[in-house]
């Protein structure tokens, strides 16, 4: 069942994302932009965020990196280290996913109507909150 509803609000924000022209971001793409701090992060630490391994991880940065979401540098802290960081355009994409995931969510809740949504809303943050990681 979570899993249903995981393939549909998937499908619904990445439909809502091709419209506002960011056809070429996937889902398996968040693990990306959803891991980046302000100042930017280490692939590594992008990697152990998403709980993958840092060679699928530098795949994914790669991928947003030929369409301009990220620039890859060297760290100021470590040499040895590159360091990702959002541009322009990937900031835009934030804003835009960040919209489009708050519209979907309150269309969910409007669908599910005031008595339904809350106890739903305290499952999904139980489930969220106990979930071994």
């Amino acid at each position: 069942l979570l899993q249903r509803a995981l393939r549909a609000v998937n499908a619904d924000i990445v439909g809502r994302l091709a419209d506002l022209g960011y056809a070429q971001v996937r889902p398996s793409h968040w693990a990306v932009f959803a891991g980046l701090e302000p100042g930017g992060s280490r692939v590594v630490d992008l990697a152990n965020r998403a709980q993958m391994t840092r060679q699928g991880m530098s795949v994914l940065v790669k991928e947003r990196e030929q369409f301009g979401y990220v620039t890859v540098g060297p760290d100021p802290l470590d040499g040895r280290a590159a360091r990702v960081r959002l541009t322009k355009k990937g900031e835009a994409f934030c804003h835009q996913a960040a919209r489009v995931v708050t519209t979907v969510e309150i269309e969910w809740r409007d669908l599910l109507g005031q008595r339904a949504w809350p106890p739903c809303a305290r499952a999904l943050h139980t489930l969220a909150d106990h979930t071994h990681q």
